[in-house]
């Protein structure tokens, strides 16, 4: 397994992982399965290739089995804080370590940002894994 930043040619295997995200976790996250399912493929390249943001996925092999995404707040007196959140493991994959990694990478990846001062961790109330893997 290894962790990369995405790039315009993951566009496919992000926009699919992401709707699995969704679909099957709909608590987890502020947009639902409805809203994203119908956009075109431009609009998911797009978010890969946004200015205030890192795409980070998880790899298995060739196939894209996790997500993360560090932002910064695009706001003048904001801008020092980075937010890790949108994160997703393939269920057949948690507990292989793959959650783990990514934060990991997230942090780094966060702490090269510029101006960052603060990082932020979102998860969800509800969701057991991610409350446990943020508090390591």
């Amino acid at each position: 397994m290894y962790i990369r930043r995405l790039t315009a040619s993951d566009t496919q295997p992000y926009s699919n992982i992401r709707l699995e995200a969704l679909k099957d976790h709909p608590d987890a996250f502020a947009v639902s399965h409805n809203e994203e399912k119908e956009w075109l493929p431009e609009k998911f390249k797009a978010r890969i290739e946004a200015d205030n943001a890192i795409m980070l996925g998880a790899f298995e092999k060739d196939r894209l089995i996790g997500i993360i995404k560090i932002s910064k707040q695009p706001l003048y007196k904001l801008r020092h804080i980075a937010i890790i959140g949108s994160m997703y493991v393939s269920p057949e994959y948690r507990g292989s370590g793959a959650g783990k990694a990514l934060m990991t990478k997230a942090i780094s990846q966060a702490k090269k940002m510029k101006d960052t001062e603060q990082l932020h961790l979102s998860v969800t109330s509800t969701n057991e894994p991610g409350k446990k893997l943020c508090a390591q």
